[in-house]
């Protein structure tokens, strides 16, 4: 069990008691109550009940489940699995809300809590508490209501916002000026010179106007800001133009600072927070309580390099072990089960190259996942040549309704070969829109593009240079339609995956192909070392064994 000092520095490290001393920390930690071992794995709380308690994960796991009532039908669903330094219950302690889901810990979990009376407590100690929790609850309740398809299944958000409340005043604040200034002049002018022309002209404006302000608050509102267990990210969407995602992984942040721009932004709680990596930088814009964010950002990019270095420890330590004490050598009859049979290589034809995928803007081959661009521009680059095949097609026919008699046999000649050379310029742009891809491989991003007969245009990077992604989607037809852009920046170069089908899809293949490459990566260079590090301690024992307890070493 920990004891008062191993309880100061563990809640030091939280961002909900930012900002305070380690005296005020000593304060804090007395209130805490550590719960006993678990001895069993055990339902803490239960989703719909109502309490009043705060829990923090010392050591150990939790799994949080909530009961899923879509369809119809009553199911046990795990959204998420907590680990040391998450907690859960805050809603409930600030806000005296019941439960909203259901939290299990697992065997030998050592939970901290705090109750209601020590929460206030605290609160009428140190009122910046209040704003810590604050921020938490308020990204609790905006998590439940929103849905991010692009998130993998065990990802946790943290934190979740939108822009302050008080800067939709600068959005819509020109909408509303002209609003007024429109109502003015439309009033004067109706008074001096009564047009029924006029005053619909005016009334035109003023709708205008009227759905210019209501676009404006819209578009203030689709912006969110989000820090989950994996990455930063910052979504915007702009109605009917814009759709876009911009990201990076914890493990590459170099730094996060908050800048406000003047007194008045301070002391209403407001400013940006910046979040750098190596070569780029997302701004998550008119955040409230910044310096909480940017504690929150901090705290979860330094738990990600801890279990990044628990991960590459317990690899080493079991590569150590296969070293130290080897499993025994497989039987014959093991190592033939396990070799798979050889099979022949396979020449795909030129047809089955061709059109084996025919219309597939996406397919994935030995590992590697192949994209186009979307459909509306092949139709959208081909629409004269397939108007032009229609047309031809009718032709005969309005020739013999036009005529009373079918074309001569030089009139289907020409005919025939200018359907063929239409048919041919179809083909032409078709094989153009297939030369033009995008691959990801299990090391690499490739941009393709080949004239047909004409030269090839390769460009690669590897994935470890990759860093930052980001996706959009503009226009009408680009959110209708769903495709876009995927510009990926490796270095001073920025790779751009244009006109493909749902480019944040798109990103999130590359980013899961990343991770897998780090992970093996990370893999490979831990057996490495500990196939060094058991080299040298083999080594250490036969030279020990060598020497003897009696014998002088060698100068």
């Amino acid at each position: 069990m920990p004891d008062l000092t191993q309880r100061v520095y563990f809640l030091k490290k939280i961002h909900l008691f930012r900002g305070l001393t380690d005296g005020q920390l000593i304060a804090v930690a007395r209130e805490f109550t550590e719960t006993p071992v678990s001895v069993t794995t055990e339902t803490i709380i239960h989703q719909g009940d109502v309490g009043d308690t705060l829990f923090i994960i010392y050591n150990g796991k939790a799994t949080v489940n909530i009961l899923d009532k879509k369809s119809g039908r009553h199911e046990i669903k795990t959204i998420a699995t907590l680990t040391s330094g998450d907690y859960f219950g805050e809603e409930s302690l600030v806000n005296r809300q019941k439960r909203s889901a259901t939290v299990v810990i697992e065997k030998g979990t050592v939970l901290l809590k705090l109750g209601l009376i020590g929460y206030k407590n605290l609160v009428r100690q140190f009122p910046q508490i209040h704003n810590n929790f604050k921020v938490v609850v308020e990204s609790r309740r905006l998590s439940r209501r929103l849905r991010f398809t692009w998130m993998q299944p065990n990802e946790i958000i943290y934190y979740l916002a939108g822009r302050h409340p008080l800067t939709v005043i600068k959005w819509v604040a020109w909408p509303i000026v002209s609003l007024l200034i429109l109502s003015a002049f439309a009033s004067l002018v109706d008074s001096l010179y009564p047009r029924i022309w006029i005053t619909s002209f005016f009334m035109l404006l003023l709708a205008i106007n009227v759905l210019w302000l209501i676009w404006q608050w819209v578009d203030w509102s689709n912006d969110y800001y989000i820090v989950t267990n994996e990455r930063v990210a910052r979504t915007e969407k702009i109605i009917a133009l814009y759709d876009s995602r911009e990201e990076a992984p914890l493990s590459t942040i170099v730094s996060v600072n908050v800048n406000s721009a003047g007194f008045i932004q301070r002391k209403i709680g407001l400013g940006d927070v910046v979040v750098r990596t190596i070569t780029t930088q997302i701004t998550l814009y008119d955040v409230s309580y910044p310096n909480q964010v940017e504690s929150m950002v901090q705290e979860h990019w330094i738990r990600s390099k801890e279990k990044i270095s628990l991960v590459e420890k317990d690899a080493i330590k079991i590569a150590l072990q296969n070293k130290l004490y080897p499993p025994p050598p497989k039987t014959i009859e093991e190592t033939l089960a396990s070799t798979p049979p050889k099979t022949e290589a396979y020449t795909p034809t030129f047809n089955e190259i061709l059109f084996s995928n025919f219309l597939k803007v996406r397919f994935e081959d030995s590992n590697v996942v192949t994209y186009r661009k979307h459909l509306f521009v092949l139709i959208r680059d081909t629409i004269t040549p397939i108007v032009l095949a229609i047309l031809l097609l009718f032709t005969p026919l309005v020739w013999k309704g036009y005529t009373g008699q079918w074309m001569s046999v030089s009139g289907l000649t020409i005919w025939f070969i200018t359907l063929l050379a239409v048919l041919l310029w179809w083909l032409y742009d078709y094989v153009d829109w297939v030369n033009d891809v995008y691959k990801v491989t299990p090391d690499q991003i490739i941009d393709i593009y080949k004239k047909p007969l004409g030269q090839e245009q390769r460009k690669s990077a590897q994935l470890d240079n990759i860093m930052s992604t980001s996706s959009e989607r503009r226009g009408i037809l680009g959110l209708l339609l769903n495709y876009g852009v995927v510009k990926i920046k490796v270095g001073v170069e920025v790779f751009d995956f244009t006109d493909v089908f749902d480019p944040p899809q798109v990103e999130q293949d590359i980013i899961r192909r990343i991770a897998v490459r780090k992970n093996k990566k990370s893999e490979a260079e831990n057996v490495a070392e500990a196939e060094r590090m058991g080299n040298w301690l083999v080594n250490y024992h036969q030279i020990s064994n060598e020497i003897g307890p009696n014998e002088q070493p060698l100068n």
